[in-house]
């Protein structure tokens, strides 16, 4: 395993800092209304032009800031606070320094093709789990986007990159059930549907009330109605670790593979572990094959985030594990849909708060029990159901082989956005 996670991450850092000229070349069918996001014009509207055409942008809805506004934002875009192959972030104040935003300056040799899916999303009606636009800057052959800045930073940062104790249980099943809106929302849009391509922490975003909100788009793939199921051929993207195996080998792309990335993130909030880390994940494998040995084994105590253990109702561990067992099984089409994910989660929840209530009351009454251990929750041998089809623990923890009927693409080509 080892080797194979080195040989794919060699594959995507080939690619990484240099977007594939034609990232979009793929892509068989554009939706009939959405070919004026892939337009890209000579002029911008102003007099200075060389800017992209932001003709799917309703423009009377945000604000459109002028260069030297953004320049004195930024500190004449100094000190950026992270970066993509496609664009630099920074943090800074508006409207009279009053307004704290992030300001993403696309590379002007990249914008056209990266920004047109960014500005797809943003067209659609706007939803409390997809981050906003609020205003953007075409000027002197520079395109940026202005978003509110999210004052508790990035899922990533509070699962990997932090000192301080995890937020509560209850806070990040809360979490966890805003992504699964926000994918709902792309996934059955009724203006567009949408599949991210890119779900992972660093890419989920939390507002001051911890509110998380789904961002970056531009790997993000528009796709009609009728070829939801299907797949959209394209050419392979997003990070190793999180793409779904059946996109990997074919190259098409479907909201099942978005539901596999979910997975992906189900696991990292469970047990603040990456995907693939040699220094936290047992004898170099991935983490989604250390979390099915482990259950296999009945030692799901050793992958776990120590911190929880004791924090979780048991009816909720359990019922949490499936569904992200669920979402990462092999077989796309053996994933569940999006909105039974979201469901299945939100009952996660008010297991978790019926059981909180139940040891406040017994710990009033000195008789609370509370379990320290989860290795014997979850059965090999038990079955569950999620959205009206049934799952074996024992069918989902069996590693990932193709199946003979794919046919693997020849040097697949990565578009990623850096963690």
């Amino acid at each position: 395993m080892a080797e194979v996670v080195q040989s794919l991450n060699s594959a995507l850092e080939s690619f990484r800092g240099r977007l594939h000229a034609k990232a979009f070349r793929g892509i068989k069918i554009v939706p009939k209304g959405l070919n004026r996001w892939w337009r890209a014009g000579k002029g911008n509207g102003s007099k200075d032009g060389g800017g992209p055409i932001l003709v799917g942008l309703n423009r009377s809805l945000y604000s459109r800031f002028s260069l030297a506004e953004i320049r004195a934002a930024t500190n004449d875009f100094n000190d950026a606070i992270g970066q993509d192959c496609w664009f630099r972030l920074y943090k800074g104040c508006m409207v009279e320094g009053t307004r704290a935003v992030i300001i993403k300056l696309y590379n002007s040799r990249r914008f056209g093709e990266s920004v047109s899916a960014e500005i797809g999303v943003q067209s659609l009606t706007c939803h409390p789990n997809i981050v906003s636009l609020i205003g953007f800057c075409e000027e002197k052959h520079e395109l940026i986007l202005v978003y509110d800045c999210m004052v508790n930073g990035t899922l990533q940062s509070h699962l990997h990159e932090t000192n301080m104790d995890p937020l509560l249980w209850k806070k990040q099943l809360e979490i966890c059930i805003g992504i699964a809106r926000g994918l709902e929302y792309l996934h059955t849009n009724v203006e567009q549907q949408f599949i991210h391509c890119g779900i992972k922490p660093s890419n989920v975003l939390l507002d001051n009330e911890w509110v998380a909100k789904i961002g970056n788009f531009e790997l993000a793939l528009p796709i009609p109605t009728s070829m939801a199921s299907e797949g959209v051929e394209t050419t392979v993207r997003g990070t190793v670790g999180y793409i779904a195996p059946e996109f990997f080998l074919t190259g098409k792309a479907t909201t099942k593979t978005d539901l596999y990335s979910f997975g992906v993130v189900l696991l990292e909030v469970l047990c603040t572990k990456r995907p693939f880390d040699s220094n936290q994940n047992e004898g170099n494998v991935s983490l989604l094959d250390w979390f099915r040995i482990c259950i296999k084994r009945g030692t799901i105590d050793e992958v776990i985030d120590p911190y929880l253990i004791g924090k979780i109702a048991p009816e909720c561990f359990r019922h949490y594990v499936n569904i992200a067992l669920s979402c990462l099984a092999n077989e796309g089409i053996r994933r569940p849909f999006t909105n039974d994910v979201l469901g299945s989660l939100q009952s996660s929840l008010e297991m978790q708060e019926a059981w909180e209530n139940s040891v406040q009351m017994s710990d009033e009454l000195h008789t609370a029990n509370i379990t320290r251990s989860y290795n014997d929750i979850i059965s090999i041998k038990s079955e569950f159901t999620i959205g009206g089809q049934s799952y074996l623990i024992s069918d989902l923890v069996q590693p990932w082989t193709p199946i003979s009927s794919w046919t693997p693409i020849s040097s697949p080509e990565y578009s990623s956005s850096s963690e």
